[in-house]
């Protein structure tokens, strides 16, 4: 600690972690060496097969081998060597992955659930010069600024020495500076378009031993990775594991929901479980304890709070370590608070406070110093810090800012967070801008207004975050988006058509899923607009719905749990692929569970609205509180939903988007 450090109070004097290593390798020289090590080591385990380091190895090299031949290196040695991955979420990513840095380019992973138009914007400011796809997400490359696409599936068999018509060359790792770019992630931008964080091998070496000291990994772990691959949770996962000789369980959370992923953890022997706690307390409804082999249990992406402790030791055992780690995108995990079973020998500490009280961020890892200035703001310090971010990807000349150098190679980075530190320990008290979580995503909601401004009709926008059912957007466990529009005269918005445009445009954690149409916008003296403490919904004016069928009433309550028009929901489809996810059952679990005999698994199982409705109507089954009311008979009365608290009647100067404004506009 510095002179000048020393005479600042305590709560403003920085946290330093122990020294790290130097890291004077790159990723690939750390994986090659790996293998040497032991070629039949699992590596990547899912329900399709396990794959050793050496398959894994050998299938990324001859990838490799078809970039070094096909992509064509820029003259411009300032251009960024990127090579772009759109993959299924699984071992055809991690192969991807793997072959990019084997080939020495830097990697972008896209993410096949964005739409088009997201996957364009980000092609177009990180410049790939190929992007690598399989035959399932090939038609989602529709950018003019990608010059070359390879199929990964096309090439799965080919070997590092096979010849091919291309020529030949040498698919030998490449040798890289450890300070270059390893990996490009785009995160939410202020300016409505995102922005991409450059991220060097040193980083990924850096993040990859921290976590091996601080959850004391082994290589026979085997660590989850539910994230997509384009966010740094996912990364902080894969190289966990390959880093460190254990193995990765990539299990696509979207796509397969909680259901399934107690069944996942067991048949693969999963001795890490990294999720948010959003995810954990969602698991913690669905059963009973996971009788597998996890030993520790790793929350991050979001605030995690006393009460997720008791939840894991439910599921896992009272056993089992929880780690709650602190970081972001632009630094990783920077600090980590770590309480150890009670079994465990080794001293412990427990959280203090209440269930809803929230963990300590923890102490710096290795190798990162942690602050708080006297405004309040966190800033981290640490060769684990990003390189900043890419030039020309929407980032201001105000976010460049929050990156800085410091002694010894290092770098700072403003965080924007607020931290308080009692006792010792940092805890996180909120934002200085307008950021929010939302699932453990991070997300500028004025990329979200900006979007919203372009709509056709649409003056003024507001995005915040509501917790799910109460309109509320005070706390950190953020569910939704909501929004408040100001539309011009005469201007009639669907909820539907705003959703399908933001879809276009948005990963699904960024369409609000609730529009309100407000009379005007508060703002300041100087011009500002005022983030409300509630962003409350208003019912349209009720419709005639004396003859609905139960069919409908599902529908219409599924509808409002996911804030979109019942007319916009095929009854057909399962819910999955309409656009909810996992959570969302959850809270339709919640508005139906007076309705009749329904488990929360079997919301999972059924999947549809028909299947939902069919199942509800079963003759065992009652509907609602009055159980007397035949399953979809005509005239009955809809049960009421505990979607969402809106009030008796719509307040004055406020209407729902569907509703057409007062006054004759």
């Amino acid at each position: 600690m510095s002179p000048d450090a020393s005479r600042l109070p305590e709560e403003h004097r920085p946290l330093v972690g122990c020294e790290s290593t130097a890291h004077p390798c790159t990723v690939i020289s750390r994986w090659s060496a790996l293998v040497d090590a032991d070629r039949d080591a699992p590596a990547v385990v899912s329900d399709s097969g396990t794959l050793t380091r050496g398959r894994l190895d050998e299938q990324a090299a001859g990838l490799a081998r078809i970039l070094q031949l096909e992509v064509p290196v820029p003259p411009d040695t300032a251009q960024q060597r990127v090579v772009a991955v759109l993959a299924p979420h699984g071992e055809a990513s991690v192969i991807a992955i793997l072959s990019v840095l084997r080939a020495g380019f830097s990697y972008l992973v896209l993410d096949p659930r964005w739409p088009s138009a997201r996957i364009d914007s980000c092609c177009r400011a990180a410049r790939p010069l190929a992007v690598l796809v399989t035959a399932v997400t090939a038609d989602k490359v529709r950018s003019a600024a990608v010059p070359l696409v390879i199929d990964i599936d096309a090439h799965a068999g080919t070997r590092p020495d096979e010849p091919t018509d291309a020529g030949s060359a040498d698919a030998a790792p490449t040798s890289t500076d450890p300070d270059a770019v390893a990996y490009l992630l785009f995160t939410s931008g202020s300016t409505g378009i995102p922005k991409a964080v450059q991220q060097s091998h040193r980083g990924v070496l850096v993040c990859a031993d921290n976590q091996r000291t601080a959850l004391q990994l082994r290589p026979s772990d085997v660590l989850t990775l539910l994230t997509p691959f384009c966010y740094d949770m996912a990364a902080v996962d894969l190289w966990s594991a390959l880093l460190n000789g254990a193995a990765v369980a990539p299990y696509d959370l979207a796509t397969r929901g909680l259901t399934g992923l107690d069944g996942f953890l067991i048949r693969h022997g999963v001795t890490v479980f990294h999720c948010a706690p959003t995810v954990l307390r969602t698991l913690g409804l669905l059963g009973d304890r996971v009788d597998g082999s996890v030993h520790t249990v790793l929350l991050g992406g979001e605030a995690a709070v006393r009460r997720d402790v008791e939840v894991a030791r439910t599921l896992f055992g009272s056993a089992v370590t929880i780690a709650s780690g602190y970081g972001s995108t632009e630094a990783s995990f920077s600090t980590m608070f770590v309480t150890h079973g009670v079994r465990e020998p080794r001293s412990t500490v427990e959280p203090a406070g209440g269930p809803g009280s929230p963990l300590p961020m923890g102490q710096p890892l290795p190798g990162f110093t942690v602050e708080v200035d006297a405004t309040g703001e966190i800033l981290v310090t640490g060769r684990g810090v990003a390189l900043g971010y890419l030039p020309d990807s929407a980032a201001p000349a105000s976010e460049e800012a929050r990156f800085g150098d410091a002694p010894g190679g290092r770098r700072t980075f403003r965080t924007g967070d607020l931290g308080e530190r009692i006792d010792g320990l940092l805890y996180h008290r909120g934002r200085l801008d307008r950021q929010i979580k939302v699932r453990g995503i991070r997300i500028d909601p004025a990329e979200v207004e900006a979007i919203l401004l372009d709509v056709p009709g649409v003056t003024g926008a507001l995005v915040g975050p509501a917790d799910a059912g109460t309109g509320s957007i005070t706390g950190a466990e953020h569910q939704a988006l909501v929004a408040q529009l100001t539309v011009g005269a005469a201007v009639v918005l669907s909820t539907a058509e705003l959703h399908r445009r933001l879809s276009a445009q948005l990963p699904a954690a960024m369409v609000p899923s609730r529009f309100d149409i407000v009379e005007r916008l508060d703002v300041t003296d100087t011009g500002k607009r005022v983030r409300p403490q509630t962003i409350d919904a208003v019912d349209p004016t009720p419709a005639d719905r004396s003859a609905d069928t139960l069919l409908d009433r599902v529908r219409r309550t599924v509808a409002d749990v996911l804030g979109i028009e019942a007319t916009s929901i095929d009854p057909r489809l399962p819910l999955l692929e309409s656009g909810a996810h996992s959570l969302d059952l959850v809270r339709i679990h919640a508005a139906l569970s007076s309705w009749g005999e329904i488990q929360l698994v079997e919301l999972f199982g059924l999947g549809s609205v028909t299947a939902i409705a069919g199942h509800l109507d079963r003759p065992s089954g009652t509907l609602g509180p009055d159980a007397s009311v035949a399953a979809g008979s005509a005239g009955a009365t809809p049960p009421a939903t505990r979607a969402a608290t809106r009030p008796a009647a719509p307040r004055a100067g406020r209407r729902a988007a569907r509703v057409p404004p007062r006054g004759g506009r």
